[in-house]
């Protein structure tokens, strides 16, 4: 919503605008990814903030990473759509139909499918955006990796611009063809990319059992041994005072 703000006050401040749809379209791209890097840095904090109180008060209340991008990006779709067809559903509610340009769809049931579009990539590219910088902030000199995580946020902001400019298209049938395609795809990537972040966290989390789980049973190897150590000590001081004590009798008896 403060995005599609800032389009707008830019909009209204430059009346060449008025005219052109694809500088709108570019402003608009760049103040939403702009604001979903901001809200990410945000979230970032949050999750700071709570695990250093959650240190200092000993108890885990840390965020589940992967339900905070969902919520994250289930925000930005539910925020987009709100916006973007609001005034388009103050005409809804009058007599009448409006035909869409370009088809003989009513502009109503293509606006519909564009809100479950729009809202379906704005939770996908949230969660490609989050969890890949996410992954690149704690990649220290693996360069090929963070070539691959540089990728996989170029083809998310890609797909936002193209996804944009389909909108322009003046078939509605094959914008929605397009963008459907778009939307498989978008959303594969970001399946893809959410398993793959949960598996790297299982296979870390198995990494540290499987250190931890030697030293375990070195520390209980070396417990017994040392008790085996003590007992025979002990047994061996056990039998130096009976030898004294025998020896001392003995001297006794012959001096009688």
């Amino acid at each position: 919503m403060i995005s599609i703000l800032f389009t707008s006050l830019i909009w209204l401040a430059i009346p060449p605008l008025y005219e052109t749809n694809i500088w709108i379209i570019i402003i608009s791209f760049i103040c939403q990814e702009i604001t979903r890097y901001l809200f990410f840095r945000l979230l970032l904090l949050l999750e700071r903030t709570i695990n250093y109180h959650s240190r200092l008060g000993q108890r885990q209340s840390e965020i589940h990473y992967i339900k905070g991008t969902l919520a994250s990006g289930l925000g930005f779709g539910v925020g987009y759509v709100l916006v973007m067809n609001t005034g388009l559903l103050t005409k809804a509610a009058g007599p009448g139909d409006l035909e869409a340009s370009g088809c003989s769809m009513s502009l109503f049931v293509l606006n519909s499918f564009n809100a479950q579009i729009f809202g379906l990539l704005n939770v996908a590219w949230t969660m490609i955006m989050f969890i890949v910088l996410k992954q690149h902030k704690y990649k220290y000199g693996q360069t090929r990796e963070k070539q691959i995580l540089k990728l996989k946020v170029i083809i998310s902001l890609v797909s936002h611009f193209a996804a944009s400019c389909i909108t322009m298209i003046d078939n509605c049938t094959v914008t929605l063809i397009l963008l459907y395609l778009l939307l498989i795809c978008i959303c594969t990537l970001a399946v893809y990319i959410t398993f793959g972040h949960i598996k790297g966290k299982k296979d870390e989390f198995s990494t540290i059992i499987q250190d931890r789980i030697p030293l375990r049973i070195n520390d209980l190897n070396s417990g017994k041994k040392s008790k085996e150590k003590n007992k025979k000590n002990e047994k061996e001081k056990v039998k130096e005072k009976t030898d004294s004590s025998s020896s001392t009798t003995v001297s006794e008896s012959e001096s009688n």
